[in-house]
């Protein structure tokens, strides 16, 4: 069966996408948003089973899987596992891994890498820092409702070696860039604090200039990082714009 399976980012839950999954079931597309697990302990591996699980449970095929921010780590870990199942990837500014290395090594000096890992050490789950003014969401009642519904995020799956080795087929791939800035909101906390000072300020640019030099598909849009919530129309186009032909064959053997 054809589908839409929409991965929320770091700290966010399913609901996220609600503006976009309303737009693509008004026309006809069945889509799922399922909530990862942010709970101490949480892995990559977990998430990225949790995904597997609901693809096979639903017997869908031909997927368009789209990851935002943090679940570009665990769309890319489905890919690897269910290859055949996928028919289209969209990274909505999303992180691009890298088999075997550390996700936040490709946005940071080391020594902000260090600081990570060790803050992980102590404090597994990564406090909000980030909340809806800093993801680019200038709405009063949408940044409500966001913030009423943010949550601590696992920091494991980005301070350790991404374990696997997905292939991205360029014609089968899609970059969404975001163009404003992401930007801490409470740099009162550890995490916040080590972000703001080594963290670039558009830290997703490099995954958009890989995508482009790689030969995907690239869109940008002049808003902030939470595109689903700013603009959901928008997102929901790119998304049907990659769905395959009613009666295709699945690309992948």
């Amino acid at each position: 069966m054809i589908a839409v399976v929409l991965v929320h980012g770091g700290w966010h839950w399913g609901g996220c996408w609600d503006p976009v999954r309303q737009i693509l079931e008004q026309e006809g597309i069945t889509v799922y948003t399922p909530s990862l697990e942010q709970y101490r302990g949480s892995t990559l591996r977990r998430h990225v089973e949790q995904v597997v699980d609901l693809i096979r449970e639903e017997q869908l095929d031909r997927i368009v899987l789209v990851g935002h921010s943090y679940a570009g780590l665990v769309i890319s870990g489905v890919l690897a596992r269910l290859p055949q199942r996928i028919h289209h990837t969209v990274f909505l500014d999303a992180v691009i891994p890298d088999a075997g290395r550390v996700p936040v090594a490709a946005l940071m000096p080391p020594i902000g890498v260090y600081a990570l890992q060790a803050l992980n050490r102590i404090q597994p789950m990564w406090p909000v820092v980030i909340h809806a003014a800093g993801f680019g969401i200038t709405d009063p009642s949408a940044a409500a409702w966001l913030n009423s519904h943010l949550r601590p995020q696992p920091g494991a799956p980005m301070v350790e070696p991404f374990p696997y080795a997905p292939v991205f087929e360029p014609a089968q791939c899609t970059f969404v860039f975001c163009r404003e800035p992401i930007r801490v909101t409470d740099p009162t906390r550890l995490l916040g604090r080590i972000w703001s000072r080594l963290m670039p300020r558009s830290p997703l640019e490099i995954y958009a200039r890989r995508a482009a030099a790689a030969g995907w598909q690239l869109h940008e849009l002049p808003i902030g990082h939470n595109a689903m919530v700013i603009a959901p129309k928008q997102v929901a186009q790119i998304i049907q714009a990659v769905l395959p032909p009613e009666g295709a064959m699945a690309d992948r053997p």
